[in-house]
C-alpha cells in the first residue's frame, strides 16, 4: 500500500517527511518531490523527467534529521495532469530496509 507524503522543501511534508532528489554528488532537484513512499519504492512528481533505467538518490528525512539516502531507478514515466516518475529502491540492505520502513511508517 503507498503512503502519501507530499513533500515541500521549506516545510516538513505531511507526517512530518521530507524527501529530496539528488543526481551526480549533493546537487539536489527542487522542481522533485516524492509524493508516495513505500520500503520498496514510490512515486516522484514533477515537471522534470529522467529516463526509464536512469538511477539517482532519494534523501527521505523526518523532524528535520539527516534521513537515509537511498538509491532509487526509473521504472515508469507518467505524462499528463499529475506528472512524474515511478521509481523502485534498490542495493537496500535489511538493515537499510527496514530504517527506511520505520522512518516513513510503513513497518
Amino acid at each position: 500500500m503507498m503512503m502519501s507524503a507530499k513533500t515541500d522543501q521549506a516545510e516538513p511534508a505531511v507526517n512530518g517527511i521530507t524527501t529530496k532528489v539528488v543526481h551526480g554528488g549533493d546537487s539536489s532537484y527542487s522542481m522533485l518531490e516524492a509524493t508516495e513512499l513505500t520500503a520498496d519504492g514510490g512515486f516522484v512528481g514533477g515537471a522534470l523527467f529522467f529516463e526509464v533505467g536512469e538511477e539517482f538518490t532519494l534523501q527521505v528525512s523526518r523532524g528535520g534529521a539527516d534521513g537515509l539516502r537511498v538509491r532509487a531507478r526509473v521504472v515508469e514515466i507518467e505524462r499528463g495532469d499529475e506528472p512524474g516518475m515511478w521509481v523502485e529502491f534498490f542495493g537496500l540492505g535489511d538493515v537499510d530496509r527496514k530504517q527506511l520502513a520505520e522512518l516513513i511508517g510503513s513497518d
